[in-house]
């Protein structure tokens, strides 16, 4: 088991949080909170714990938006979807203790291999569908993914992580009426408008975006302009699902995403993933890992609530 010579780093942070857990490294940062790898001193096993940023832990509402992120995961028992293992929650800091993917972003492989061939991206998009699809189930929309969103394991499976965002029926209140949530080139139109009266069609959008993403190696901040630069690499079966999932109105796009699914699975019956790069890319635990792309989150206290902005800050590949 690894010992760190104290308690506390010079930022302040605790190097060792509830007794137990012993900060290794950082391994992942975002507006909203950063990412470490630990050691579990009990078990002498590695995890990732996510720390809520200590400017928005003294909010309360950024604490319970936290703490159902953790009740979320708590519910969605799947293999594709990361496993939560404690939540512990002060007011002067918030944690979550989830499992350790060996892996990073399917974002990351693009910014190591550049452009995803479309077998690849379907067969890792068709594993997100998995996810979402049993998110949908269980009533939780996730309203932020992407492919800096979807971690891959050395087996090379797919875990969609980060639902800090994600909409329940019992946390609609959280959300403002008119904020604005989620990614730029990954939020659904309705999205930008108002976040909270988005449905299950915006995942199926945000879908059908980061398979676009995949296949192009960028971010499609200009959709039309993106899907014609796709006619390129993929088949003209693919893109027409790529189309229809990300069209303006969510009532024309895929009912569900098991439709979603069946139809990108009908564009390629028979994927032979075997000659290409694994998806699966080692976590650098020597240094955190820049993207070239990453989120700024804006928590701005508005009476009971906290209005949450959510921009994506990136330069073109």
């Amino acid at each position: 088991m690894k010992t760190l010579p104290s308690s506390e780093d010079t930022a302040g942070v605790q190097r060792i949080l509830g007794n137990r857990y012993a900060l290794v490294d950082v391994i992942g940062q975002g507006g909203m909170a950063t990412v470490h790898l630990a050691i579990d001193r009990t078990t002498e096993q590695p995890c990732a714990v996510k720390i809520l940023s200590p400017a928005l832990a003294r909010h309360i509402n950024a604490r319970h938006r936290f703490q159902r992120e953790a009740e979320i995961l708590e519910q969605l028992d799947h293999p594709r979807i990361v496993r939560i293992l404690e939540l512990q929650s002060t007011p002067q800091m918030s944690f979550l203790v989830m499992e350790l993917v060996q892996g990073q972003s399917l974002w990351n492989w693009i910014g190591h291999h550049g452009p995803m061939p479309a077998p690849l991206a379907i067969y890792a998009t068709l594993q997100v569908c998995d996810a979402i699809a049993a998110a949908h189930a269980a009533g939780v929309i996730h309203r932020d993914l992407k492919p800096q969103n979807v971690l891959v394991t050395p087996q090379n499976q797919c875990r969609v992580v980060d639902f800090g965002l994600a909409r329940t029926p019992e946390s609609m209140s959280l959300t403002r009426t008119g904020a604005t949530m989620g990614t730029v080139g990954f939020m659904a139109p309705e999205q930008r408008l108002d976040a909270s009266r988005t449905d299950h069609r915006a995942d199926i959008f945000s879908i059908g975006a980061t398979l676009l993403a995949l296949v192009n190696g960028k971010i499609p901040k200009d959709l039309n302009r993106a899907l014609e630069s796709a006619g390129d690499w993929v088949s003209a079966e693919l893109l027409h699902v790529m189309m229809r999932a990300t069209l303006l109105l969510p009532e024309n796009r895929y009912d569900s995403v098991l439709e979603l699914s069946k139809a990108i699975t009908r564009t390629s019956p028979t994927l032979d993933t075997s000659l290409y790069p694994k998806l699966h890319i080692p976590i650098n635990t020597n240094k955190m890992e820049t993207l070239p792309n990453s989120r700024e989150t804006i928590m701005l206290p508005d009476g009971d609530h906290l209005t949450e902005i959510t921009m994506l800050t990136s330069s073109d590949q």
